[in-house]
């Protein structure tokens, strides 16, 4: 959701310096996430230390740096850019504010490519493992990849739990994938087939 309301702003509102401040998001992509390690992680220490059940450690720590994502905006504001602008002037004329048109106009609109966006952030988040791995430290705040990596001891595994593991964590993947498959199809064909008529 903040990645299709961020991509609503630069696909259709028109503000100043809209397009150089989209450019210096599509910068930051060509940023390895490893250069931005350090700074995230004392960034999370100190929330914590400000706010206890926030920073380091907490669910607040895993989800956080991944709420919002550059790849998202790009995907979300090419998507929208196919949305006429008449439908939402429309809106206007008829006094909906911009809230209301991102709630009733864009989200159903935009179902598609939503589903795809939450498709691969899904499967993004669940394979991460460097950022979980440091930024926790707790075995109850621990995800399912670093605590596979963890089984494995010095100069042990444990190959039936490390199989087991693996198969638990392949499957909220491929069940994920075709619940939403459909409306993932309808958003990677999203505009690739011309209405003849």
């Amino acid at each position: 959701m903040f990645d299709t309301a961020a991509a609503y702003a630069f696909a259709k509102l028109r503000f100043p310096g809209r397009d150089l401040i989209f450019f210096l998001f599509l910068m930051t992509l060509m940023v390895p996430f490893q250069v931005n390690l350090i700074p995230l992680y004392r960034i999370m220490v100190e929330i914590h230390r400000v706010v206890p059940f926030l920073g380091e450690d907490t669910y607040f720590g895993l989800i956080a740096p991944s709420a919002i994502q550059v790849l998202g905006i790009f995907l979300m504001r090419q998507y929208l850019r196919s949305i006429p602008d008449e439908m939402l002037e429309s809106a206007r004329i008829d006094g909906a504010s911009e809230m209301r048109i991102l709630r009733s106009i864009i989200f159903p609109l935009a179902v598609p490519a939503m589903a795809t966006l939450a498709i691969v952030t899904f499967l993004t988040a669940w394979n991460d493992f460097l950022w979980p791995l440091i930024v926790t430290s707790s075995d109850n705040m621990r995800t399912l990849q670093p605590g596979l990596a963890l089984l494995a001891r010095k100069n042990t595994v444990n190959w039936g739990q490390t199989m087991a593991g693996v198969v638990v964590a392949a499957g909220p993947l491929i069940l994920v994938f075709f619940v939403l498959q459909r409306r993932f199809i309808e958003g990677l064909t999203a505009g690739s087939v011309k209405d003849v008529g």
